[in-house]
């Protein structure tokens, strides 16, 4: 499948309207090109959020793996798709390393799905 990119856009997302990616920048206020990262920030685990914060600002590339997640997220159209879709890059990506597994400076994926639970209007 082809991706169609809208250039005054500049992200590289297919933002349909009802994309995870525009419902999230619908209610966030955000632009299409900061839409990963926001996501990201605010589903940081919570384990560990403070630390995770303060991470984030130092090292944001640690969390390039998260982004690129939250990106290929963002074209899902329904939570259903959204899950299989974060349940595929789990699988095909997995946790590793002292800082994302140990220390959970990560994002979130129970975060991740309540937030796509409450953009798409889905219940438990």
């Amino acid at each position: 499948m082809m991706e169609t990119k809208d250039s005054s856009q500049g992200t590289g997302l297919d933002l349909k309207p009802d994309s995870f990616a525009a419902r999230f920048c619908a209610a966030y206020n955000c632009s299409p090109e900061n839409f990963a990262e926001r996501a990201a920030y605010l589903c940081l685990h919570p384990d560990h959020r403070f630390l995770a914060k303060c991470y984030w600002h130092f090292d944001r590339e640690s969390f390039a793996t998260d982004i690129d997640m939250i990106t290929l997220l963002g074209r899902a159209t329904n939570y259903d798709e959204f899950k299989l879709e974060l349940e595929t890059f789990r699988k095909t990506n997995p946790v590793h390393g002292l800082l994302r597994k140990e220390l959970h400076l990560r994002v979130s994926g129970l975060s991740l799905l309540r937030l796509a639970r409450q953009l798409f209007g889905e219940s438990k």
